[in-house]
């Protein structure tokens, strides 16, 4: 499931060791919530982007 919210945030998949935690912590945090439906997960993500982008 990560791999595959990773691949439609089309977030770049070469990245550092770094960059890939974060980039996997970002997607389990979405995703746990969400019991793993990835587009779900995208769609909360969106969501709290957005609100970030607001405050």
């Amino acid at each position: 499931a990560v791999e595959e919210f990773v691949k439609h945030m089309e977030w770049p998949v070469n990245s550092t060791a770094e960059q890939g935690s974060a980039k996997f912590n970002t997607a389990v945090k979405f995703l746990i919530p969400t019991k793993y439906n990835v587009f779900r997960a995208i769609d909360l993500y969106n969501t709290h982007e957005v609100n970030i982008n607001y405050c």
